[in-house]
């Protein structure tokens, strides 16, 4: 008996459609994309499959058809243990159809695209669909169940999704037919006992997590199968035969949540991390080297020059920038970046000046790694100081949904940042573009208008454009006042002139007749060469820190929810640094006390009767042991090895000069970690992301970015707020008054009562679980 997976219509915006990386661009939202339909194309349906490099099941298209399975199949192994099937269960029911071919992302693809695509067209024509059918059972159809055997993990999930976003967009009807849409699971880990071979079989790696930790997995051989590569192991294969049925999951709807949905606080999707993750020149080749990604490198090249673009309209901060390469070769306004020149060999990029200053490096130990055949990857989580996803905005879209996030000023999030922590309200923020110089106005609480900019000349018969509305880029503009020219759609306009420039906009466009200068004739130039776009915040839909998807109202909802999490971050932060700290002091004080009283003659420098007595020995002398250093209550899980650290120590350390000189210098670094411990100790989470902030600002201040919050008062205060940030700038984080344990508790039940506040400031309602 199969499982199921009943996924409502309402749970469908969880599923974004698996595109290109950089297919999520920063480009408004265009809501009036619609594939046409395919039922006007000529499909050969209801008949057998011909030439076609395919063996049908022999009851296919026959009055058993609907006991007929046909299995796609994804992968080298998984397509040998497909053939396995027909092997030993027989072809009658069974047929197996390799998808070797590129599968197309099919919203936005029109009719003759899609039917040119192989792979689609030979799927339509072995199943016998028929476009624009709309089906209640699958009576039919040549095949009465599809069934998906593909690698488990990221790629595996991507065929799906495409296949299924194919079949909902196209055939939507199938998906509410029972049992047409299974899929084969295999385990993705299997535990074997060293010494019983008992054996444990997980299907997700959080199971596998959760168990690893709760038992001696020490006790275990661990084997990580890259999902239906298990079938490498002929007891495996005999495994799985033995309980076919049990290892086939209906689907009824869709319960795949794409991966590539962008995070709260990174603001980026997981392939973004992969190459945020590495750092080198001739970039792609690294990443593609020591990260697992499982996609060509097209898209990975892509993906890092989406990184490092800063033309305007592009990022707001790019953290990445080329090494040694002129401006303009990741792409500029002219194309919207798709006029970019670089290439896979010759990538070589660097994280730029500022990214360190919204990813520290310390914030690296508390984050998970993420695992791949039982290899440590990049972090699960990258948590910037503040949300790049309303720095550098998002668009993307999917089977009944679509994400767009406008982007915003860094220094408006940051005083709004600034003011939570103070316990204030935070205050409204308008889009903004870096290196925008247009209109970007309010038209409703969920829309803004952005208008180009307009001069007209001294005889009214010549108007200069010098600058385009955020996504209308030059070439664009060009190729529109072309067409008007050539077709004289636009009245009393002769023609123009396009004065290039990669980055700056110049216009000079030539009116037949003199055109009066009023404030109407303007408006009526701005909407006759669309020089007006919408930003919309309508659908802000993001993963929260729980993998859900929600939709956001405003982005200072998104900027809360993300200082509730980053909050936390801060606190765990300062506690695994104290934890360093004092491991760190203690270590070194430890390893030259060892070598005073070996030198001493007061302990031996190896075990000379045994391990045990000599850790006796060690400790009876006053030499502490790891956990002990650690300040754990019990001792090491296995005796002797809190001392391992005492092997490490260079033979050299233990001569006259050599100690000498390290007495002096451990001196120095013990006052020096004391020091650090004694200020971190006295700060709080709130003083560290303060500093933090205040030092961004200044850093972004120097760049030459500006705070633009919408309102004059707003501007006043921010004005008298900033010599006081610069002050905090330059000095150390403030320490409490008789700081001690006491007024640190009085601080942190003063941060809790304010944390516990917090949602009423705002009035959000309750936590939106399911979108509809």
């Amino acid at each position: 008996m199969s499982s199921k997976s009943l996924i409502t219509r309402s749970s469908l915006p969880k599923t974004l459609t698996k595109t290109n990386p950089m297919d999520v661009d920063n480009d408004p939202p265009n809501h009036s994309t619609h594939t046409p339909p395919i039922s006007d194309q000529k499909v050969a349906v209801k008949s057998k499959v011909g030439k076609l490099d395919f063996e049908d099941a022999n009851f296919a298209d026959s009055p058993r058809s609907d006991e007929c399975t046909l299995i796609l199949s994804q992968g080298g192994y998984a397509t040998h243990f497909a053939r396995s099937v027909l092997s030993t269960l027989g072809n009658d029911k069974y047929a197996v159809f390799p998808l070797n071919g590129k599968l197309l992302t099919v919203r936005g693809a029109g009719p003759k695209r899609l039917l040119n695509n192989a792979t689609i067209k030979q799927i339509i024509k072995i199943l016998g669909l028929q476009p624009g059918k709309h089906y209640q059972d699958v009576k039919e159809l040549r095949y009465g169940h599809l069934m998906f055997m593909v690698t488990q993990g990221h790629d595996g999930s991507h065929i799906i999704g495409l296949l299924i976003n194919f079949l909902y967009h196209h055939f939507p009807s199938l998906l509410k037919v029972n049992k047409f849409m299974q899929m084969f699971i295999t385990p993705l880990v299997k535990a074997v006992h060293k010494k019983t071979n008992a054996v444990l079989s997980f299907y997700t790696l959080s199971k596998y997590d959760k168990w690893r930790l709760g038992n001696k997995a020490t006790d275990y051989r661990i084997l990580f199968h890259v999902g239906s590569d298990i079938v490498a192991f002929p007891e495996e294969s005999k495994y799985l035969f033995a309980d076919f049925d049990q290892h086939i999951k209906d689907l009824y709807l869709f319960d795949f949540v794409d991966d590539r949905a962008v995070n709260c606080a990174f603001g980026m999707n997981i392939y973004a991390r992969n190459f945020f993750f590495g750092r080198r020149p001739q970039f792609s080749a690294y990443v593609f080297d020591h990260s697992p990604y499982d996609h060509d490198e097209g898209s990975l090249v892509s993906t890092i020059i989406g990184m490092a673009q800063n033309y305007v309209g592009s990022n707001n901060i790019n953290l990445l920038q080329p090494i040694g390469l002129p401006i303009g070769v990741f792409g500029t306004r002219r194309r919207g970046g798709k006029d970019h020149v670089a290439e896979g060999s010759n990538l070589s990029t660097q994280l730029s000046p500022i990214t360190r200053y919204l990813f520290h490096k310390a914030d690296e130990r508390i984050f998970k790694y993420m695992r791949d055949d039982g290899q440590s990857i990049e972090l699960a989580w990258f948590i910037p100081i503040i949300p790049m996803v309303l720095v550098n905005g998002f668009k993307g879209s999917g089977t009944e949904c679509s994400s767009f996030i406008p982007k915003y000023n860094p220094r408006d999030i940051i005083a709004n940042l600034i003011r939570l922590l103070e316990g204030r309200k935070v205050l409204p923020m308008d889009p903004w573009y870096k290196g925008f110089n247009g209109k970007i106005k309010k038209k409703t609480s969920n829309e803004f208008t952005t208008e180009g900019l307009i001069e007209k000349g001294k005889n009214g018969s010549t108007i200069t454009v010098t600058e385009l509305p955020v996504g209308m880029w030059t070439k664009k503009f060009n190729e529109l006042l072309n067409a008007a020219s050539r077709c004289g759609d636009i009245e009393a306009y002769k023609n123009y002139t396009d004065y290039y420039n990669p980055d700056k906009v110049h216009f000079e466009i030539t009116m037949a007749n003199q055109q009066k200068k009023s404030a109407k004739q303007e408006e009526w130039f701005l909407n006759k060469f669309k020089l007006k776009t919408t930003l919309s915040t309508f659908d802000m839909y993001l993963l929260d820190e729980d993998g859900l998807l929600r939709k956001y109202t405003t982005p200072e909802e998104i900027l809360v929810e993300f200082f509730r999490i980053r909050l936390v971050f801060y606190e765990k932060r300062r506690t695994a640094l104290l934890r360093k700290l004092k491991i760190a002091s203690g270590l070194l004080k430890n390893k030259v006390d060892f070598i005073g009283k070996v030198r001493k003659g007061e302990i031996p420098l190896f075990p000379l009767t045994g391990k045990d007595d000599w850790c006796a020995e060690l400790k009876t002398k006053g030499i502490q042991s790891l956990p002990s250093i650690n300040g754990e209550a019990t001792e090491e899980k296995e005796p002797g090895t809190g001392y391992d650290y005492l092997g490490d120590i260079p033979s050299g350390w233990f001569k006259d000069e050599k100690f000498k000189e390290l007495e002096q210098e451990s001196k120095e670094k013990i006052k020096e970690y004391e020091e650090q411990y004694e200020e971190l100790s006295i700060s709080t989470h709130v003083s560290l992301w303060l500093s933090e902030l205040t030092t961004l600002d200044l850093q972004l201040d120097k760049e030459g970015y500006t705070v633009k919050i919408n309102s004059e008062d707003v501007d006043s205060e921010i004005a008298e707020e900033a010599p006081k940030m610069k002050a905090r700038a330059k000095r150390p984080a403030a320490r409490p008054q008789g700081a001690n344990k006491k007024s640190r508790a009085r601080c942190s039940k003063k941060l809790q009562v304010y944390d516990n506040q917090l949602p009423a400031f705002y009035n959000f309602g309750p936590r939106q679980q399911n979108v509809d």
